[in-house]
Parts: structure tokens; C-alpha cells; sequence
């Protein structure tokens, strides 16, 4: 079950993903891992500038900001 959850973070857009993020509070550290590595494949891409179409990644900035500030309140 932990690993189809995770999938279907994984695979969320950001109104699914936090629906996930609240419910599942003890998959929070797994959750914020995807997301970092979200962010970092943003970052890589937009720095060797090239385009992407998907658009799961264009929240990942901002997104990221929200999860790590209500961990931050949270844990």
C-alpha cells in the first residue's frame, strides 16, 4: 500500500499531492523527498534551458516553499 501511495504522489499535481501530504502524515519524509528531487530536476532543466511541457513541474518552486514551511510548523 506504502508503495501506491507514493506512486500516486509521485504521479499528483499539487492539489492531489497535498490532499496526500494531509492524509498521510507519516509518509511526509518520503513525500518531501519526491519533491525535492521534483525541484532539483526543475532546476537542472531550466539551468541547461531546455523546455518542458509538463506541467506538474512548473508548481514545483512554490509548492515545495508551502510543504517545507508547514513541515516546518508541523514537526
Amino acid at each position: 500500500m506504502r508503495g501506491e501511495i507514493l506512486r500516486q504522489y509521485t504521479e499528483a499535481r499539487i492539489n492531489e499531492r497535498l490532499h496526500l501530504f494531509l492524509q498521510f502524515p507519516d509518509l511526509r519524509r518520503s513525500f518531501q523527498e519526491i519533491d525535492r528531487k521534483d525541484l532539483a530536476y526543475h532546476k537542472v532543466s531550466k539551468s541547461l534551458g531546455e523546455e518542458h511541457n509538463k506541467a506538474k513541474y512548473s508548481y514545483a518552486p512554490s509548492y515545495n516553499s508551502i510543504l517545507m514551511y508547514s513541515i516546518a510548523t508541523f514537526d
